[in-house]
């Protein structure tokens, strides 16, 4: 019986587990990541920018080179920042994150130039 009822637990707790997930992966996926404009974006400093964004670009791209940091103002959605890096191969990339230091889109840097002239 005990058996029974500790299974019972973990099939439930695995069922609401996997249903928070799935309404997270969907509220990431709805996010408006526009990495085109620049309308809502200001340059900063590397320094200005939010603890967790800043160890999560110097975890994921430790030995790159950051040329620019963008901020979005909020302006009554998440705040995002846009960072021009360097790799050590000599690629550059522009990286989307939002304030948590998660990434939300990954760019080479000429394909970013050449979608922002077509604009």
């Amino acid at each position: 019986m005990k058996k029974l009822v500790l299974m019972m637990v973990m099939v439930v707790s695995c069922v609401c587990m996997s249903q928070n997930g799935y309404a997270q992966a969907g509220q990431d996926e709805n996010m408006d990541i526009d990495m085109l404009s620049m309308k809502n974006f200001y340059a900063v400093d590397i320094v200005d920018v939010d603890l967790a964004t800043q160890e999560a670009i110097y975890n994921a791209y430790e030995n790159c080179l950051i040329k620019e940091v963008y901020k979005s103002n909020g302006g009554g959605s998440p705040i995002q920042y846009k960072v021009s890096l360097e790799t050590t191969d000599q690629r550059n990339l522009v990286v989307a994150f939002d304030e948590s230091g998660h990434v939300l889109k990954v760019m080479p840097e000429d394909e970013y130039l050449a979608a922002r002239k077509k604009n």
